[in-house]
């Protein structure tokens, strides 16, 4: 099994005003050079609106029209399902929660995703996207995957 690891070291929040700063990371794994990550904020775990949580994730293969070739988290204890039909009757969960090209938090919509390097400036997000993608779709090819996410050494919790 392939395991990759996201590393935050930023969890972005929702200003008082609305504005939305973006959870930034680093993705690696042995073989694969190092990645940079762009996700939404934390806004407890609301579907489409926040990162997931912080834990262990297994990566199925997902491709729909709009997201082709990319993989979707599933963790059931942590409420992330693949299909909203995966989620049981009663129990809080999102679905569809992927790993997918993008390059800033408008794009992400409680999702994860790569590029080849960051970008802090004139916005917050990541550049290259679906460069880094291609890499991630190599690297793991047709392996069964995880993904560890979990802050990173000295991770900030806002950017104030």
């Amino acid at each position: 099994m392939i395991t990759l690891h996201l590393e935050r070291w930023c969890y972005g929040i929702v200003a008082p005003d609305g504005t939305l700063f973006p959870t930034l990371g680093r993705l690696h794994a042995n073989g694969l050079r190092t990645l940079y990550t762009v996700e939404d904020p934390w806004n407890h775990n609301t579907r489409g609106a926040s990162c997931v949580p912080d834990g262990v994730y297994d990566l199925v293969p997902h491709s729909t029209d709009a997201h082709p070739h990319t993989w979707a988290l599933l963790n059931p204890a942590l409420g992330i399902y693949h299909e909203p039909g995966d989620k049981p009757p009663g129990v809080f969960g999102r679905w569809a929660c992927l790993l997918h090209p993008g390059n800033d938090e408008g794009d992400v919509e409680g999702c994860i995703c790569p590029g080849l390097h960051p970008c802090l400036s004139p916005w917050l997000g990541v550049q290259d996207s679906r460069d880094a993608m291609d890499l991630v779709r190599d690297y793991i090819g047709s392996a069964k995957a995880r993904l560890i996410i979990q802050p990173a050494p000295g991770a900030r919790w806002s950017y104030t």
